[in-house]
Formats: C-alpha cells, sequence, structure tokens
C-alpha cells in the first residue's frame, strides 16, 4: 500500500531474491490472516505474565505490544489480522486451561 506509506521493506532493502518469482514457493501470500506472528506473542506474552516475577510480568505486556506496531506499521499485517491472530491464541489457550482443569470428567469419543 505505497499509497498510504507502506512500503514492503525487505523487497526495497533486503536481499534481491525475495522480491523475485523463485521466492514464492517459499511464503505463502495469502496466510496473513490471521497473525500468528501476533498471536504466538500474545501466547508467550501470557505465560511470562503468570510467572509472577516482575521483568517478566513486563515482558510479558511489552512483547506482544511492541509485536503489534512492528507487525502493523511494517505494512506486514492489517490491524484485523493482528486482532484475530490474538483473540485465536487466547481461545486456544482458554480452551486448553479448560480441559487441563476439567479435563478429569471428561469421556472419550
Amino acid at each position: 500500500m505505497p499509497e498510504y506509506g507502506f512500503i514492503d521493506a525487505i523487497a526495497k532493502y533486503g536481499p534481491t531474491w525475495y522480491a523475485g518469482r523463485e521466492a514464492t514457493t517459499y511464503y505463502n501470500a495469502f496466510a496473513a490472516m490471521p497473525s500468528l506472528h501476533f498471536g504466538w506473542t500474545v501466547l508467550f506474552g501470557i505465560m511470562f505474565y503468570r510467572t509472577g516475577n516482575l521483568p517478566l510480568r513486563v515482558w510479558g505486556m511489552l512483547y506482544p505490544t511492541l509485536t503489534f506496531f512492528a507487525i502493523t506499521m511494517t505494512g506486514n499485517h492489517y490491524v484485523i489480522d493482528a486482532i484475530a491472530g490474538g483473540l485465536l491464541m487466547l481461545s486456544s489457550f482458554l480452551l486448553y486451561e479448560a480441559l487441563r482443569r476439567y479435563g478429569g470428567n471428561l469421556r472419550p469419543l
């Protein structure tokens, strides 16, 4: 979206092979939704925050926040991609916690 001031920094400043047709086999241009770059940082942020260690708790808040700004300001993801990735990872974590806590009452299918 160069009309809005976003550029593809890898294509412009990175190695030239990233912009070539040969590189298209190494990535999926349509896999930006949801943003798992952000989703993973939400999961790690939760884990860091739950340690109780003050520096890790602070990092647990900063890490997802900084990643959010990095992926949106560089134009690699839209804001909605990050929101979806964060919600996906948060819901997965909550499901895991519920199954772990109440798993003893579950019966196999």
